[in-house]
């Protein structure tokens, strides 16, 4: 019985409650049917990138790592920017301030129109597997990306993984307290999210979603779309 674990638990770590906040926002804005809303966990000025489904689709993205090339590439023709297609949150920032979960959702729609717009599609699968992960976060524990240095034992043993370079697939640790870059501080490997689940009509729309405001931004007549 002592190894069963309970719903009840309190977390003393001002950071660790903060990020679990962030977590349990997500998951009220999936129970509400923006279930194609991702976090992306950096271990640089950490931070948690929110972002549509629709731009983790790329080959190496294993179902959490954003898609910065295609992002860029349409903020290179001033269209929308990235601000308005993914959003960053921090532990301390002050958006999260004085706000519970429901109270941060409800502000995280009036804030990026465009993200909720995009990410209104449903993915049970994935719904699932992040309400399992914020259990795990509001365990105390942080997941970070990340790729073991081999044959340093010294606290870089583990370092963020860049989305530009190629370093072999990376895992999902979940780290306990202390410093965010080392060993001894990970506690398991987290199971990777399924992949995005888009298809037809979904597609049809997030596409039809992003265009308008493509051209909108431009000042470009949509036609209808």
């Amino acid at each position: 019985m002592d190894t069963l674990r309970y719903t009840a638990r309190h977390i003393d770590d001002d950071f660790t409650r903060r990020m679990a906040r962030i977590f349990r926002m997500v998951v009220e804005l999936h129970k509400i049917g923006y279930q194609g809303l991702r976090i992306y966990p950096q271990t640089h000025h950490d931070r948690f990138h929110l972002l549509p489904s629709l731009f983790i689709t790329h080959p190496g993205s294993f179902g959490i790592v954003a898609d910065w090339n295609f992002l860029t590439g349409i903020n290179k023709f001033q269209s929308v920017t990235n601000q308005e297609l993914t959003t960053v949150y921090y532990p301390f920032g002050a958006q999260i301030q004085g706000k519970n979960a429901r109270e941060l959702a409800d502000d995280f729609i009036r804030r990026y129109p465009l993200i909720a717009r995009l990410a209104m599609v449903y993915d049970y699968e994935y719904a699932g597997w992040f309400e399992a992960l914020t259990g795990e976060v509001e365990d105390g524990l942080r997941p970070v990306i990340a790729t073991m240095i081999e044959g340093n034992e010294d606290l870089t043993d583990y370092i963020s993984y860049p989305d530009e370079i190629n370093i072999g697939k990376p895992n999902l640790y979940l780290m306990g307290r202390g410093d965010k870059r080392a060993a001894s501080n990970v506690v398991k490997t987290y199971p990777f999210p399924p992949l995005p689940n888009i298809e037809g009509v979904d597609l049809h729309k997030l596409m039809k979603s992003l265009l308008k405001a493509i051209m909108n931004n431009r000042g470009i007549d949509t036609f209808g779309i």
